[in-house]
């Protein structure tokens, strides 16, 4: 008697050890990616978020994340349910330990963390009951099943800990977000200097070529270049030197200049946070979200999880469902 229950106790201690590695091992990946609230929602720029989800660390994640859910699933028909309800708590409170010492932006998910190990325990009861009543591929799709509940439940605390972190200071993020627009408007200022000059430059001196070309081509002028009075032939001479500096290229960029010069002025003059807010008055879609950013991050984040989960962890929890079910059911043969 004492034999078994020894063997009893240290089978819940693999279990329990088992289940809290899993989580540790992905938690470790997903750490590794660096990947943060503020990436989640671009206010960082998409270009860190894209690089924290396309790269190893975060592949291993959603390779080993499904593994804790799998293992808590092909548990119900390993242990006893009050047992298995102590081996999820018990890994599941180990686990935030660890991850709020550990790691740096764990106080982001902290919500999302809770809510997780809620889930599991959910999943424990969600087990059972998919045991007794499916029949064919019971470890596949009760992992499945049970995936699909903690998808739901994670999308929830990801949506409650992204709301929370953006609430408090949501002024400050919409502030910067404008500003960001408004320093693309001053950053582009030279292109647009450029072609305000390039296009007012070259309206004002075909203007000049024009003029130039009549009074040359008049008949008047043709007169006086026949005339050998030595004023008069000073001024043909001066004419004919300022039409050939009016056609050269050097004309041309010393004309530019100075409308880029005068663009870049009235472009600087402007109130650019003046014209931002009559846009936001001829867009009331605009001040909606920017009045109610925290529930768009909210979703944006939630919708991201999900997608995740049903179309790469749901499917590998099922994968590692079956697995399991094989090794369980091997066990019992034995």
């Amino acid at each position: 008697m004492k034999d078994a229950s020894g063997m009893k106790y240290q089978k819940e201690i693999i279990g329990f050890a088992l289940l809290f590695l899993s989580m540790v091992a992905w938690s470790f990946f997903l750490n590794g990616t660096g990947l943060t609230i503020e990436k989640m929602i671009g206010l960082t720029g998409f270009d860190e978020f894209f690089a924290a989800i396309f790269n190893l660390n975060f592949v291993i994640f959603l390779v080993l994340f499904p593994l804790s859910i799998a293992l808590v699933s092909a548990y119900a028909k390993v242990f006893e349910k009050k047992n298995l309800y102590l081996i999820v708590f018990a890994s599941s409170v180990a686990f935030l330990g660890i991850s709020i010492l550990v790691y740096q932006n764990a106080s982001q998910f902290i919500l999302a963390g809770i809510v997780y190990a809620a889930a599991l325990l959910f999943g424990v009861e969600a087990s059972f009951v998919k045991f007794s009543e499916l029949k064919t591929l019971p470890f596949l799709r009760t992992s499945m099943s049970t995936a699909g509940l903690v998808g739901t439940f994670v999308a929830i605390g990801l949506f409650a800990s992204t709301a929370l972190f953006v609430l408090p200071q949501q002024e400050k993020i919409v502030a910067e977000f404008e500003e960001k627009i408004l320093s693309s408007v001053v950053e582009n200022n030279d292109d647009l200097a450029n072609d305000l000059s390039r296009s007012a430059a070259g309206v004002y001196i075909q203007g000049q070529q024009q003029s130039a070309q009549s009074l040359v081509n008049s008949p008047a002028f043709e007169k006086l270049t026949q005339k050998q009075d030595p004023d008069v032939q000073a001024f043909v001479l001066g004419t004919n030197l300022l039409v050939d500096q009016i056609y050269s290229a050097e004309y041309r960029a010393k004309v530019e200049a100075q409308f880029r010069e005068n663009a870049k002025g009235q472009i600087e003059q402007q109130d650019l946070s003046s014209s931002f807010d009559k846009i936001k008055q001829s867009m009331p879609l605009l001040v909606l979200i920017e009045e109610n950013y925290w529930l768009l991050a909210g979703f944006i984040v939630a919708s991201l999880y999900l997608f995740a989960s049903s179309t790469i962890i749901k499917p590998l929890a099922g994968l590692y469902g079956f697995l399991l079910g094989l090794f369980v059911q091997n066990l019992e043969k034995q």
